[in-house]
């Protein structure tokens, strides 16, 4: 059984083995109820599949975005049967616990090809057994009606149902093989799901390409699959000269407190000023077409602060000093 909480989940639930095939490309289990936490129990055919470890990952819908991939490992037995005679093998039956029910009153197993010798590759329900240590019995019988000796394997069935709620969002700064700055962002309450925005610590980073890696940091201390995106830092000199590359004039600056941010080649979408540590201080969206921004860093102490300027699809970057 497996539980996802979240806004409204869509009638979208996939899983795959080993190789990811790509959202909404992953065999389909139905959603019985679509609902904001839903609890699925599915049978997944393992016919196709080798003996040995193999991975489960799934996934649901909500909305039109889908989840993160969930991932689970389990072995999968082979068993090579026969009974004491050289008749063929026709039925096989497995049952869990010490109980035996009886010849002929477990759980049947699927016989695919019948013969004096079987490999059995089925599916067990799972669904009645609490999380934990189990063993499971099986044994096969011939053609006369005669059942073998009962064979016992015992396996372990983890808890999937027990969830935790994130704590923080961790981060790394790297460059080709090293990283170059960290952070770590606190979620305070602890959450399920949180949409956060947070700006990473870039104020040292000399001008180059960057990737910025962040993972999800649950109660229990467990880190989620890690999430990568490139970025760029560009070199900002010469603050007061009449123009910048982007086309982008700050004055004056140093300031002891008002500042004009004036865009001479496009218009300025968003603005957001930061501190060193990069917590945001101020952000917001001129009108439409303006071509100038005025700050006010009066209210602030001395030192050195980072306005972040989006033009068309552009961010740029500059450090402005507060005297």
């Amino acid at each position: 059984m497996k539980s996802w909480e979240g806004k409204e989940v869509l009638p979208s639930f996939q899983f795959f083995d080993n190789i990811d095939p790509g959202y909404g490309a992953a065999t389909p289990v139905a959603v019985p109820q679509p609902g904001e936490q839903i609890d699925l129990v599915f049978q997944v055919p393992t016919a196709g599949l080798a003996p040995g470890l193999h991975q489960i990952d799934v996934r649901v819908k909500r909305d039109s975005a889908w989840s993160d991939t969930h991932r689970r490992f389990f072995y999968l037995n082979q068993l090579a049967l026969q009974t004491e005679d050289t008749s063929t093998i026709n039925a096989a039956e497995y049952y869990f616990g010490t109980v035996d029910p009886g010849y002929g009153l477990a759980q049947p197993l699927v016989v695919p090809s019948p013969g004096t010798q079987v490999t059995l590759v089925d599916e067990l329900d799972l669904s009645a057994l609490l999380p934990g240590f189990h063993d499971v019995s099986i044994r096969v019988r011939n053609h006369h009606g005669t059942w073998s000796d009962t064979h016992r394997r015992f396996f372990f069935l983890p808890d999937t149902s027990s969830r935790y709620r994130l704590r923080a969002i961790d981060y790394e700064i790297r460059q080709g093989n090293g990283v170059v700055g960290s952070g770590s962002v606190p979620i305070s309450p602890a959450q399920y799901t949180v949409e956060l925005t947070f700006d990473a610590n870039t104020a040292a980073l000399p001008a180059g390409f960057y990737d910025l890696c962040v993972v999800a940091v649950d109660e229990a201390n467990r880190e989620s699959g890690q999430l990568c995106r490139s970025f760029q830092v560009q070199a900002v000199t010469n603050l007061d000269a009449p123009a910048l590359a982007t086309g982008l004039r700050a004055y004056p600056n140093p300031s002891a407190g008002p500042v004009t941010v004036a865009a001479s080649r496009a218009p300025i979408m968003a603005y957001r000023l930061s501190d060193a540590q990069g917590r945001v201080l101020h952000q917001g969206r001129p009108d439409p077409g303006s071509m100038q921004v005025a700050l006010d860093l009066s209210a602030l102490p001395a030192g050195t602060y980072y306005l972040a300027v989006e033009q068309a699809g552009r961010v740029q970057i500059i450090p402005l000093q507060r005297r």
